[in-house]
């Protein structure tokens, strides 16, 4: 989740990532309703797993069998979760199954002698 959008993913062939507006659940009158997704984003076909980093708004797709960089991860910009867009990934270590991605926050310490 990010930015209250739901990313999902399947192994399903060609599924690639459907985007869901979660703001559109509060205003249900007569649940139960069937939601179709705000964005149906098919630059990529089957994936194992999405991992979102919420702190730079970038998702990771990841489980691929693919020669799109090599089954590596393909980097997603979902900034704007209705307008994903790919800009990147990482083929040198070949098939990814899943991921965990980690943000460093540090501060330059100088030392003194």
């Amino acid at each position: 989740m990010y930015d209250s959008h739901a990313f999902i993913v399947s192994e399903a062939a060609s599924h690639g990532m459907q985007v869901f507006d979660l703001k559109r659940l509060r205003n249900v009158l007569n649940p139960p309703e069937t939601f179709l997704s705000d964005t149906h984003f098919t630059e990529f076909g089957r994936a194992h797993n999405i991992v979102i980093n919420e702190d730079s708004g970038y998702a990771y797709i990841v489980g691929r069998r693919s020669s799109i960089y090599g089954g590596g991860p393909i980097f997603v910009n979902i900034q704007d979760p209705l307008n994903p867009i790919i800009e990147g990934g990482f083929a040198a270590g070949g098939y990814s199954h899943d991921a965990q991605v980690i943000t460093y926050n540090w501060t330059r310490y100088r030392l003194y002698r």
